[in-house]
């Protein structure tokens, strides 16, 4: 009986799941479809007041698609109301409105010409008998003076009259995007908050400078402005919108004016230079604040972690109170301690809310002690040479003791420097002692005297490429690809691995099937170590996420012959561990809900112009080539953003409706003929001269825009495809 009550229970939550992914389809599709949907009514509402006959409202297009001798129908709804038909067109992307006298297909351009002409003496608007056959009509040869355009053409109408219909398609994105951000910030907006949750190693924020007050950010730290000096405090600051964006937009070629709280200590101002050294986008190299709370699903944990073997286990929703007795407040402390603690067994205290589903809806807290271990190191037994130090941190131990970037770590209190991912741990008995370093400089060996501290933090490097780091000392390291050692007994040595090998490349072998199916890219792609798109940094730190008994393939070449693979097994240490203990952590978020209706407004307007800000800023780095056109994102990644939106909250859904009216309105606004920009320029150019653009001066520069449009939309669909499709690697 329990087997089928069970049984009953899976497909019910089957259903459940399904009709919630339905639901989420249809608010994207709805919301995405309202965006085009308000800027083809700009355009017929301003036709029509201007007397323009309207043949077609479409959302989508209507194209013929066939397949031999099927045919797909061209719409999927529509309507004759008066002489316009309404329809949803059969390819969901884009939509159009077809007036009387314009079509932007060049081909169609004599027909159209043609349909547009009326003589003179048809009081209706009309073609005499509704025919004109070679230029004769009743029979009688025509003049062309006897013929002029219709009225309600939209060829007949004045330069204004056509370029406010034109630009109403425009107008009304924008005129929707305060719409849509004021409703959502009158709801409440959920935002990340520009609390400084981490800081990677290598990067403008951890290295500082001895200019800033604070000497260099970490976390916890507040960012209360973002611009100008004489920018005022905003406790409401955004992560993504404020921060990310700013930098972005600002680039590598000028720095970034940050306000910053620490503690309760006086904001101080400081001068930050984004850097694309090791990721594809100008940053400063810090990440957003997360909560001591497990992630609210089934399965909180990571496989083969500390976590997972913890007992009683976890649940979705703990909330981390304490760690062996000391009060967790928040993220920050959580992760020192763990930090401090890696090869420890650590009690967890966690405030655990349970549902009362016998007499209220309210929940019931309780606090459980849950013990959990260490969790090992895992690697396949590679050694690999340290580089030189790429960062010193301002007013870290390395600094003071006089470590410069470029250096070459020899030994450390009296050993090798060895493998450098079990370096934070070997330190942790060195803290608060002053111990001996010995560098390399300029070919010649320098010992140096450098107190250990206490670790704040495990952040890794924030690129593919990125430097480790020593939080203990205040370095960042470069690490190289070649084989400085192989562990004994390793899998790396069983393989025949030697030193002085250097690795071209490696992938991950997945554990099963199933694993393979569900991350088919990630499992085929390939992580070349060229110091642009891949390290072995990067791929040990991966090696800690994944499934236990996940190989690793690796590539390697041996004094530069044909490069040779192996297949190593992925062991676990009994020696070293690392601070992670598998907790699948949550991140901050907090609501920003306008007080007034005229607040909401003006957040709106704040919105709209963020948005528009950043539209124009990033086609203004495409077209100068410091943004790939790989970023690019096509309908399916538009998509899938939006469903990651709406599953924040209806609010969310809003504001990035505000993004696509504002993308909608600046891109269709480009001097590209076929878009709404080209026809402007036509528009502008017949206004100046007093005549038309020539017909095949036109034809042909619409053509050339009809071909740079395709060829996009192709462009783009491939990104999607190859971001998307599991198939094509697998």
């Amino acid at each position: 009986m329990a087997a089928y009550l069970m049984a009953d229970f899976d497909i019910v939550a089957t259903l459940l799941s399904l009709l919630g992914t339905i639901w989420l389809v249809l608010k994207v599709a709805a919301g995405i479809g309202f965006v085009i949907f308000v800027h083809e009514l700009g355009h017929f509402g301003v036709a029509r007041m201007c007397g323009v006959k309207c043949e077609k409202f479409l959302v989508g297009f209507d194209v013929p698609i066939g397949i031999g001798r099927f045919q797909l129908p061209r719409t999927l709804w529509k309507r004759q109301w008066g002489e316009t038909e309404y329809a949803i067109g059969i390819i969901p992307f884009g939509g159009y409105v077809k007036m009387l006298g314009q079509d932007d297909n060049p081909a169609n351009a004599e027909a159209e010409a043609e349909r547009t002409r009326i003589r003179k003496d048809d009081a209706d608007g009309q073609q005499v008998d509704g025919q004109q056959v070679d230029g004769q009509v009743d029979g009688q040869v025509a003049d062309e003076a006897d013929f002029e355009l219709d009225p309600r053409s939209y060829t007949a109408k004045s330069v204004p009259q056509r370029m406010a219909i034109i630009s109403a398609g425009v107008t009304m994105n924008v005129i929707f995007a305060v719409v849509f951000a004021t409703i959502a910030y009158y709801f409440g907006v959920n935002y990340t908050p520009t609390l400084v949750g981490g800081v990677s190693a290598g990067s403008p924020a951890w290295v500082g400078s001895s200019d800033w007050p604070i000497e260099h950010l970490q976390a916890g730290d507040q960012i209360l402005y973002v611009g100008e000096e004489k920018g005022e405090p905003d406790q409401q600051l955004r992560f993504g919108k404020d921060l990310v964006e700013q930098v972005f937009m600002a680039g590598v070629d000028s720095k970034v004016q940050l306000l910053v709280k620490r503690g309760d200590a006086k904001p101080v101002w400081i001068s930050v230079q984004p850097s694309e050294k090791f990721t594809p986008i100008p940053t400063i190299g810090v990440s957003p604040p997360l909560l001591p709370v497990l992630a609210d699903r089934e399965n909180p944990v990571l496989p083969g972690t500390g976590a997972a073997a913890a007992s009683p286990p976890f649940k979705g929703g703990d909330q981390i109170v304490a760690i062996d007795g000391k009060p967790i407040q928040d993220y920050v402390a959580m992760k020192a301690l763990l930090t401090q603690k890696m090869g420890q067994e650590l009690t967890f205290t966690v405030k655990r809310t349970t549902k009362d589903d016998v007499s209220t809806k309210a929940g019931v807290s309780t606090k459980v002690d849950i013990k959990v271990g260490a969790t090992p190191l895992r690697g396949v037994g590679l050694i690999m040479k340290l580089g030189p130090v790429s960062a010193v941190q301002v007013g870290s131990p390395a600094a003071q003791a006089g470590v410069k970037a470029g250096d070459l770590l020899v030994s450390l209190a009296g050993q090798p420097i060895g493998d450098a991912f079990s370096l934070p741990q070997r330190l942790l008995p060195q803290v608060g002692k002053k111990v001996e370093l010995i560098v390399l400089r300029e070919g010649r060996e320098q010992t140096l005297s450098i107190e250990v501290r206490a670790p704040r933090s495990y952040d890794s490097g924030y690129g593919p490429a990125s430097p480790i780091g020593i939080d203990a000392l205040g370095l960042a390291v470069n690490m190289t690809s070649e084989v400085a050692a192989v562990a004994k007994g390793s899998p790396a040595e069983k393989a025949g691995f030697l030193p002085a090998d250097v690795l071209t490349e490696a992938s991950f072998v997945a554990v099963n099937d199933a694993e393979r199916a569900k991350k088919a890219k990630f499992y085929s792609t390939a992580v070349p170590f060229d110091g642009k798109k891949g390290s072995w940094p990067k791929v040990h730190e991966t090696l800690q996420l994944l499934p236990t008994g996940t190989k690793l393939s690796v590539s390697f070449s041996r004094s530069g012959a044909i490069p040779k693979t192996k297949v190593l097994e992925v062991v676990a240490s009994k020696q070293w561990s690392i601070p992670q203990r598998g907790l699948s952590i949550t991140q901050l978020k907090e609501v920003h809900t306008a007080d007034s209706f005229s607040e909401a407004v003006s957040l709106g307007f704040r919105e709209t112009r963020e948005q528009l800000t950043q539209v124009a800023t990033v086609l203004k780095k495409l077209l100068t080539g410091k943004v790939a056109a790989t970023n690019l994102a096509g309908p399916v990644s538009i998509a899938y953003v939006a469903g990651a939106e709406a599953n924040q909250g209806f609010p969310r859904l809003l504001i990035f409706l505000t993004f696509m009216s504002c993308n909608l309105a600046i891109v269709n606004f480009l001097p590209i003929p076929v878009l709404d920009g080209g026809h402007m320029v036509f528009l502008i150019y017949e206004g100046i001269r007093g005549k038309p653009v020539d017909e095949r001066v036109a034809v042909g520069l619409t053509l050339s825009g009809l071909f740079f449009v395709l060829c996009l939309m192709i462009f783009v669909f491939g990104l999607d495809f190859y971001r998307f499709a599991p198939w094509l690697s697998s």
